[in-house]
């Protein structure tokens, strides 16, 4: 009797071990088709998709440019304030990235700044060239400048004096959303007039794409994962150029790997001179 018991509880337990695991397997496929039906989702995918069919030919050019600057000893750009100051920094000094890229960071035009002040700043007319002296920069070397918007002065301002001293420069902004407000404040330069290539990250405008139930808002921006996409595009082109040259690569390899501090240092020395926030 007493085995007979015993296989008994033990058969119950197996019972409510299967019910315990349907119950999580069907936990799982609920989220599972949560997931599969998340519209961020389906819209980063649709921006992506839309990046490489229609922005190959701006970034293989762009890429052309970079190459050639760092063939000839230069350095690249980049600028952006508020969040698409973050795509500038992006590319700065990390794993995998180029020794060679001269971040233009500039506290007042970034969120560390206060968000407040920073949407201030950012709006302010007549500051370019002070930003811009307080770099090394030369002409014939690439800018890159990041504006989801591509309206507010600073971005716009700063791609006319780069222009004016000889750098070209590489707009990274939502084409349509440029289009909606300059029309709307009947503005007559942008980054879309005052960059010698802009590339579009297909974004909506205001940025956000997921809708708010029983709201007219929307949430969850695309901005600065296709900003960033565009970003190593353009990097993944331009180091395959300088292999075909024969052109050494300066890329930064992670800190955590062994002989990371020695290569980094070799990286940094060579450029140190010319990057001003090593």
């Amino acid at each position: 009797m007493q085995a007979r018991g015993v296989v008994s509880m033990l058969v119950r337990r197996a019972l409510n071990g299967v019910k315990h695991l349907d119950s999580r397997l069907e936990l799982i496929q609920t989220r599972m088709a949560h997931m599969q039906s998340s519209i961020y989702w389906d819209e980063v995918l649709r921006t992506m998709h839309q990046i490489r069919a229609n922005e190959t030919d701006a970034i293989e050019r762009s890429a052309r440019l970079c190459a050639d600057a760092i063939a000839g000893g230069g350095v690249i750009h980049t600028f952006g304030t508020g969040h698409s100051a973050l795509n500038a920094a992006e590319g700065f000094f990390r794993a995998g990235g180029l020794a060679c890229v001269n971040a233009i960071l500039e506290q007042p035009f970034s969120i560390t700044a206060g968000c407040l002040f920073s949407v201030w700043a950012e709006r302010q007319s007549g500051i370019a060239g002070l930003i811009l002296d307080r770099y090394d920069l030369r002409a014939g070397e690439p800018l890159i400048l990041f504006s989801n918007s591509g309206v507010n002065c600073i971005p716009v301002e700063v791609a006319i004096e780069a222009r004016a001293r000889g750098l070209t420069v590489v707009g990274i902004t939502s084409r349509s959303y440029c289009q909606a407000l300059a029309a709307e404040r009947n503005l007559e330069k942008t980054l879309l007039t005052e960059c010698d290539i802009v590339i579009d990250n297909h974004g909506v405008v205001g940025d956000a794409v997921v809708p708010i139930p029983g709201s007219e808002l929307r949430m969850a921006p695309t901005s600065s994962m296709a900003a960033g996409l565009i970003y190593h595009m353009i990097v993944e082109q331009l180091v395959r150029d300088l292999a075909e040259r024969g052109v050494s690569i300066p890329i930064f390899v992670s800190m955590n790997v062994p002989g990371a501090k020695e290569h980094n240092e070799k990286m940094i020395g060579k450029y140190r001179s010319r990057i001003r926030h090593f």
